[in-house]
C-alpha cells in the first residue's frame, strides 16, 4: 500500500468520524435542548467580578460591624471602671462611715453569726472586723463571730455605717 493511498484512507475514516459526531451532537440538541446560550467569556469574567465586588463589600461591612461593637464593648468597660474606681475612692478609712450593702444571718445551730459583704473593703475594714472577734469562712465566704451582744451590735452598726 503506498503513502498516498493510507493518507486516503486515513482522511476519509477521519470525515467519516467528524461526520458521526456532528450528526450525534445535532440530535442530542435536539433531544435535549439547552436552556440558554453559553455566555460569552467576558460576561462570565464581569459576573464573577461583580460578585466577588460584592463578597468583599459585605466581609467589609461585617468588620466594620464588628469594629463598633467592639469599640462600643471597650466604652462600656471604661464606664464600669470608672464607676468601680468611683466605689473605691467613696469607700472611706473609717469602717461606720457609711453604710455597707451586706446581710446578717443568725446560725442557731452553731450559735453563730454570719456576715455577708457584697463589695471590696479597705484594709482598714478587715481589721475593724478582725478587733472585734470576727473571722473570714473560706467555705462560706462570709465573716463568722459567736454570737454575743458585743458582736451582734458591731455588726449592725458595721453594716449602717454608723457608730
Amino acid at each position: 500500500m503506498s503513502l498516498a493511498k493510507y493518507m486516503e484512507d486515513n482522511i476519509k475514516q477521519a470525515d467519516d468520524r467528524a461526520r458521526e459526531l456532528y450528526e450525534y451532537n445535532e440530535y442530542m440538541d435536539e433531544r435535549y435542548p439547552r436552556s440558554a446560550p453559553r455566555e460569552p467569556q467576558e460576561e462570565r469574567d464581569e459576573k464573577e467580578e461583580r460578585a466577588r465586588a460584592r463578597v468583599e463589600a459585605e466581609l467589609i461591612a461585617a468588620r466594620e460591624e464588628e469594629r463598633q461593637a467592639e469599640s462600643k464593648r471597650q466604652t462600656q468597660n471604661k464606664g464600669q471602671t470608672k464607676k468601680r474606681a468611683k466605689e473605691k475612692q467613696s469607700c472611706p478609712d473609717d469602717p461606720f462611715a457609711c453604710p455597707k450593702r451586706g446581710r446578717l444571718e443568725y446560725l442557731p445551730n452553731r450559735n453563730e453569726l454570719c456576715l455577708y459583704i457584697n463589695q471590696r473593703m479597705p484594709k482598714s475594714w478587715l481589721k475593724a472586723l478582725c478587733e472585734n472577734g470576727w473571722h473570714w469562712n473560706k467555705y462560706w465566704k462570709c465573716w463568722i463571730a459567736k454570737n454575743s451582744e458585743r458582736t451582734s451590735k458591731f455588726a449592725q452598726m458595721f453594716l449602717r455605717g454608723s457608730k
